[in-house]
């Protein structure tokens, strides 16, 4: 159960908003001048969790001026104990028109140290990760960070005025996103024990639908507070401040246990059931987003509110009609590509073939990989952000999202078509003696592909699928950086959410 990969990328999406910051010092710098320097702290539950930092530079080429924005932030959070210290760092050049030329982003202490880097080639970006490499097309209309913090300083400030631009953001960096800032009207607030009159501004960009960010601005546009909502956890808000005050010792936050739902009524002997009937609630207006296929079947949907029965599928070995490897199939071409997450490496490959051997029939293959891989992963606990499938098979270390993705990626090394699933596990058991028993959490495992309209689940860290398992979204897991991808389902549910068992079946 990997609730920090759902913050993780929730507080790379607030890197975005860093340049909306105080402006502090402009100094001269080697690499070019600095223009702006700006800090800010992050408060979670009245603890000083994380900070960070923009530095904004400018320089003179013989194409024109361009500017560097640098970005640096550092979180503090303990999963059970175990704490985790985040580092993300980028830099973006683009030029004064706001067409982004290069970048490189990365990750460091969430257990998964990962590098993204690239460059711009006309109308395409290239992105390389590791051995991953990647060309996307990315219009110049795709503002940079500077020039989108222009526009936002160009906004009026008056109640209804608002803008929508294109942008290139580093944890999205395989398409635009889109960004629209509204200003809502006067507030007072206090900033740092003084009561100050703002503006108050919303922004919501389309690669994190449901979330919507406040910032308080002053009459220069220049944020003093930004309030991030993370459903279960609260709001972090992000104040503006100096350099030594941010870089103060910063105070961790246990994320774990909020992450857990507990049903009205437990799931006895959830892995003798052949079926079960939920019912989830979250109170809100809007209407629930579950998948809707195969062992899940929606029975009822509503504004807050769905009915689901999850069935255990009877497959067997004799349900394939093929063998092992998969023939080429463009419309299974995804699910058997290698990917930033799920690579294909001489490691991997050799795994697979220890794993499967000479096994040529699909469902007896996924059963191989799903016991390989529980056993495989000796370090079981949630150290790990969320790795990749060659950073797992190396660490051999890991929780859900580490043995799905390492399952998905001995799948494909011997043809076997596989995609991840995210949604809620029940957990049976606990893992520490100190959490309640009985509870729904944050899970992700590995789906195999053997027929048309049939896939078969792989969950290795929890040992088997069972009716305990509520399927948000499916995917072939393509992304550059996939963790926005994989949070929102979860996170436009976790607020409120209860879950209520009406029927199983032995």
């Amino acid at each position: 159960m990997n609730r920090s990969s759902l913050l993780i990328g929730l507080l790379m999406w607030s890197s975005l908003f860093s340049p909306l910051v105080a402006q502090e010092t402009a100094v001269a710098a080697d690499t070019g001048k600095v223009v702006r320097e700006e800090w800010m702290i992050a408060l979670l539950q009245g603890k000083r969790c994380g900070f960070g930092s923009t530095i904004l530079r400018e320089r003179e080429t013989p194409a024109g001026k361009q500017f560097i924005t640098d970005l640096h932030q550092e979180f503090k959070l303990a999963r059970q104990g175990q704490v985790i210290h985040i580092i993300s760092r980028s830099s973006l050049v683009e030029t004064e028109a706001g067409v982004v030329v290069s970048f490189q982003a990365e990750t460091r202490g969430a257990g998964s140290d990962q590098t993204t880097r690239g460059y711009r080639v006309g109308d395409e970006m290239v992105i390389l990760n590791g051995a991953q490499k990647a060309r996307v097309p990315m219009p110049k209309e795709a503002l940079g960070p500077e020039a989108l913090d222009r526009k936002t300083r160009e906004l009026k400030l008056a109640p209804g005025a608002s803008f929508t631009a294109a942008a290139f953001l580093t944890d999205f960096a395989q398409r635009p996103v889109n960004i629209t800032v509204r200003v809502v009207g006067r507030e007072k607030r206090d900033v740092r024990g003084q009561l100050r009159d703002l503006w108050k501004t919303t922004l919501i960009m389309d690669a994190m639908p449901g979330l919507e960010t406040v910032v308080y601005a002053n009459d220069q546009a220049r944020a003093e507070i930004m309030i991030l909502p993370f459903p279960g956890l609260g709001d972090f808000q992000f104040v503006t401040t100096g350099r030594a005050e941010a870089m103060k010792e910063l105070e961790s936050i246990e994320i774990f246990a909020s992450s857990l739902v507990a049903p009205k009524q437990p799931l006895t002997n959830v892995r003798k059931l052949k079926s079960t009937t939920l019912r989830l609630t979250t109170g809100g207006t809007e209407p629930l987003t579950l998948w809707n296929s195969g062992e899940q079947v929606v029975l009822e949907t509503k504004p807050g509110q769905a009915t689901v029965r999850i069935t255990v599928p009877d497959i067997t070995e004799k349900t394939p009609t093929w063998q092992l490897p998969h023939a080429a199939d463009p419309a299974l071409k995804p699910y058997l590509d290698s990917s930033f997450y799920v690579e294909q490496t001489p490691r991997l490959k050799a795994l697979a073939q220890q794993a499967v051997g000479d096994e040529k029939n699909p469902v007896l293959a996924a059963r191989k990989i799903e016991s390989f891989v529980r056993s495989y992963i000796q370090q079981k606990d949630l150290s790990v952000g969320f790795a990749s499938a060659d950073e797992t098979a190396a660490s051999r270390t890991g929780d859900c999202t580490e043995h799905a993705v390492l399952c998905a990626a001995l799948g494909r090394a011997v043809g076997l078509p596989t995609r991840l699933v995210v949604g809620f596990g029940y957990l049976p058991t606990n893992y520490d003696q100190k959490q309640q028993t009985g509870m729904f959490g944050f899970h992700m495992w590995a789906e195999a592909w053997i027929g048309p309209d049939q896939w078969l689940a792989m969950d290795a860290a929890l040992g088997s699928f069972d009716v305990g398992h509520i399927a948000l979204a499916k995917t072939a897991l393509q992304e550059v950086n996939p963790l926005a991808e994989l949070t929102m389902p979860v996170l436009n549910l976790m607020q409120n959410l209860q879950i209520e068992v009406l029927s199983t079946q032995p």
